[in-house]
Parts: structure tokens; C-alpha cells; sequence
């Protein structure tokens, strides 16, 4: 069994003695020897913190990640919302990318690690091969299916893939607790929505069966956010079709 400990990196006015640096050191070699790890994802495996149901039904928007805390993984891939809704994450390759809604209404991106998350989901991709996806598959549903149908022995676990592809049109959105709109009773109002066309992207995705509510929505088992890689647009993927794709899926 593996155990994941979210150790938070903001501790104002902590003090630790010298016989807890002791214990805790103790504790440490202890836990090494049972298996345990210090939230040091192995083997690919998904790692999750908060709920989107949370945020969602809830409107928890504390932060339940504070990403430098994993920033020293390498190959880590990730994605979520930045904490009080204000924007969204992608790690891609261990690179933290940040996109929020300027005044004007346009992107901004910016790398960094020095930000929290109400719910985020990740993992570390280290190896696995690009192969090219049927040309049948070009839209949210069909790659879902695809995804189910040939990944299908995998489907006990979460797992994380990436997409190279050129999106004929995307429709993507970045929360921003600034916008209005109108209230739904959930957090419709703040996505600022953005259409891409014809442009090449980078997809940073999340299957699971089993995680519906957690890091997928009730109607759905991925997660995609999505980056130009020129930089100049970034968001969480609520529609697309696409062509001229390849994905990455890490070897067990």
C-alpha cells in the first residue's frame, strides 16, 4: 500500500523542537521501511488532492495543494484550478503553467510553482511511446470511447495521457472570480470562454471510471486542459475536434 502525505509548505510562526526533529525522524525511517512514501508519486500513479464535488457543490475554494510541495518531481503532469477559482493550472513536464483573465478580457500565462489548488490531480510520466490515434477519433466523446475500448485492461486505475494534435476549433474556459453573469447555483458564471481554430495544441489529460465528482465531472471519465505552444492560450477543455493526433499513455 502506498500513502500520500500532502506535507503544506506555509507553517506561519511554527516552531519544532529538538526532540520532535528527532521523532519525526524516526517516524520517517519507520514509515520508509513499511512502504510508505512522502508523497513521492512511483509507477505512474495518479495522485489527487481536494474534490471537484467540493468546490462544486460545496464552494470549498481553499487550497488543498500548494504545488511547490511536488514541484521537484520530475516528469510531473497535472491539472486543476487555481485556488478561489481565479485561473487554471497545467504541468506539463515539470513546468507549472498558470492562465488567468486580464481586465481587457485577454490571457495571460505564467510559470510557477508558488500556488495552491482547491482540487488537482497529477501524476509523473516518464516513459511511453506517441501513437497515432485513428483518424475516427477527433472529438471529446469519440476519444473517451477510444480510450475506454483500447486502454480498457487499465481501467482499474487512473491514468494520465497526453495529446499532440491540431485543434480544427476548441472551445476552452479559465475560471475568473472577477466575471459576472448571473448565478446558476454553481460556478458557470465565472468560466470566461475562448475559442481556438486551426491551431496546433498540447493536451494534458486524466481518465478514470471511478473518479467522477473527484477530478472528472458526473458525466464524463476525462479531464483535458490544453496549452498553444506558442504559450498564448491555455484553459480547461469543454469542447473540441481535432486531427493529426498522437498520445502518449505511460507504461505501467
Amino acid at each position: 500500500m502506498q500513502v500520500s502525505f500532502h506535507w503544506p509548505s506555509r507553517f506561519p510562526g511554527a516552531h519544532i523542537a529538538k526532540y520532535d526533529i528527532r521523532f519525526l525522524t524516526a517516524v520517517f525511517f519507520i514509515c520508509s521501511s513499511c512502504g510508505f512514501s512522502q508523497n513521492i508519486p512511483v509507477k505512474n500513479d495518479v495522485h489527487v488532492a481536494g474534490s471537484l464535488r467540493a468546490v462544486m457543490k460545496q464552494n470549498d475554494l481553499r487550497s488543498n495543494i500548494y504545488l511547490d510541495t511536488i514541484a521537484i518531481k520530475k516528469h510531473l503532469y497535472g491539472i486543476g484550478p487555481l485556488d478561489s477559482l481565479s485561473g487554471e493550472i497545467t504541468v506539463i513536464n515539470g513546468t507549472s503553467y498558470v492562465s488567468e483573465v486580464d481586465a481587457d478580457g485577454s490571457i495571460v500565462i505564467r510559470k510557477t510553482f508558488k500556488i495552491g489548488a482547491p482540487f488537482f490531480v497529477y501524476a509523473t510520466m516518464s516513459s511511453g511511446t506517441a501513437l497515432k490515434i485513428p483518424d475516427s477519433v477527433s472529438n471529446i466523446p469519440s476519444l473517451e470511447r477510444h480510450l475506454a475500448k483500447v486502454y480498457g485492461e487499465r481501467k482499474e486505475k487512473p491514468f494520465p495521457f497526453t495529446i499532440r494534435c491540431r485543434a480544427t476549433v476548441a472551445l476552452i474556459h479559465i475560471v475568473n472570480p472577477g466575471s459576472t453573469g448571473g448565478n446558476d447555483g454553481g460556478h458557470e458564471h465565472k468560466k470566461v470562454k475562448f475559442t481556438l481554430e486551426n491551431r496546433p495544441v498540447n493536451i494534458v489529460g486524466f481518465y478514470s471510471e471511478k473518479h467522477k465528482g473527484i477530478f472528472t465531472h458526473h458525466d464524463s471519465n476525462i479531464h483535458l486542459h490544453l496549452i498553444t505552444p506558442d504559450k498564448t492560450m491555455m484553459g480547461h477543455v469543454d469542447e473540441i475536434t481535432f486531427v493529426e493526433a498522437l498520445i502518449t499513455i505511460p507504461a505501467e
